[in-house]
């Protein structure tokens, strides 16, 4: 993710796929950028093995947009197979 945002352009992007995401993904650096991102639609597949601990941090970050209310950022799709 770090490498993507050092992309000149990478903000002007509208929709963006990942497939086959492992817990190498930085999640952490996104979830930063997605608060943000107000023009790009993020479609994320991730796929086993996730460790416990990256997969309760997906939770965590899908339960947080869910209960957030006014949505000031475009929402990602997540899935995880």
């Amino acid at each position: 993710m770090k490498e993507l945002l050092k992309i000149k352009h990478f903000s002007k992007v509208n929709y963006i796929r990942f497939f086959g995401l492992t817990d190498t993904f930085d999640i952490e650096t996104f979830y930063d950028y997605m608060k943000k991102n107000k023009l790009t639609r993020f479609y994320f597949v991730f796929s086993h093995p996730l460790s416990y601990a990256y997969l309760n941090r997906l939770n965590e970050i899908m339960d947080e947009v869910i209960e957030t209310q006014n949505h000031e950022y475009k929402v990602p799709y997540m899935v995880i197979c």
